[in-house]
């Protein structure tokens, strides 16, 4: 009789390990009976499939809010906040939409809040305390992406990306690399732009990416700066003819020109660093784990393939009210 309770108890556990071992497989939580233009925002539904994935997850994404969260007279060769500020077609200033973010975010319980960069317009003392603030206030895990405008201070025309209230924002205090692990993928951050105002991918930045990328598991990146390939030719086509060039330059007053570039890849107007490019060929492999990219910085949409596996988004201004929300689940 013990024979066959042990035998019993062996075919139990061998049934639990082939169905995962006894977890369960994620539901979301999330529930679309909160409407987002009840809080005055706007949502795209974008659909990612992933071969083995059985849950679902929705993320909450925005990107270039450009929020200022003061008044400021002397803001350098930015002017002031009042010329400054980002506004909607009703004239509100973005440092007053965040709120709707993160309580439609918390209402509708999504996955994760993902953000593109740019969250605030320049990197101001109140303006990241006041960032770090609100995000502390979602219910979610959330990754906050480094863009060009979050740390920099156009007056000094330095960056704050060293202030340990500024690194507070970021997961792990990591504004290089940061990743989300949901069970069945990856969501992970990079940075790729620079204080030389190109785009360009650190050591560091590759070495996390590096490292997350041996994992094996499908990773969902988010970067600031939209990635060009081949597949992207006519995202390219189009910023070429509408700035004439893939690396505008502003007068920044006393300081000169300042750099910004519009795309991360080859031929987009600058010399790739040796990281860089590194970071491209493991991204573009036949074998990369990535299958979707996550991007902002236009203030405007696009989507496309930069490969046959690889799905780019580049977000709509939050400033706008835009948003998206990131629906992942298997392939069919």
């Amino acid at each position: 009789m013990k024979s066959r309770k042990r035998a019993a108890i062996l075919i139990l556990i061998s049934a639990l390990c082939l169905s995962g071992c006894g977890k369960e497989v994620h539901e979301t939580a999330f529930t679309d009976s909160i409407a987002p233009e009840d809080y005055g925002l706007e949502m795209e539904t974008v659909p990612i499939s992933i071969d083995g994935v059985k849950g679902s997850y929705v993320f909450l994404y925005m990107t270039d809010d450009q929020a200022i969260f003061e008044d400021r007279e002397d803001l350098g060769w930015f002017g002031n906040t009042e010329t400054r500020a980002f506004r909607d077609e009703n004239g509100i200033p973005s440092g007053e939409n965040i709120e709707h973010w993160i309580q439609y975010a918390n209402d509708s319980k999504v996955d994760a809040f993902l953000t593109g960069g740019d969250m605030i317009d320049y990197g101001s003392a109140e303006n990241i305390q006041t960032v770090q603030k609100k995000m502390s206030e979602l219910t979610m895990p959330y990754l906050y992406t480094y863009g060009n405008h979050d740390s920099y201070i156009p007056w000094e025309n330095t960056f704050a990306d060293t202030d340990e209230t500024f690194l507070k924002v970021f997961k792990d205090n990591n504004c290089e690399f940061q990743s989300l692990d949901m069970g069945e993928f990856y969501v992970a951050s990079i940075r790729n732009y620079q204080v030389d105002g190109i785009a360009q991918i650190s050591a560091e930045a590759l070495e996390g990416f590096q490292s997350l990328y041996k994992k094996g598991k499908p990773i969902i990146l988010i970067c600031h700066v939209p990635i060009y390939t081949a597949g992207a030719e006519d995202l390219r086509k189009t910023l070429q003819n509408e700035y004439g060039e893939l690396v505008v330059q502003y007068d920044a007053g006393d300081f000169g020109t300042v750099n910004k570039s519009l795309l991360l890849g080859e031929d987009c107007g600058y010399e790739l660093t040796p990281e860089t490019e590194e970071f491209l060929n493991l991204l573009t492999a036949d074998n990369s784990p990535v299958v979707a990219v996550l991007a902002g910085h236009l203030h405007a949409g696009w989507s496309g393939n930069l490969t046959d596996k690889i799905y780019e988004y580049v977000g709509q201004p939050a400033f706008l009210n835009q948003g998206a929300l990131v629906k992942v689940q298997g392939s069919e």
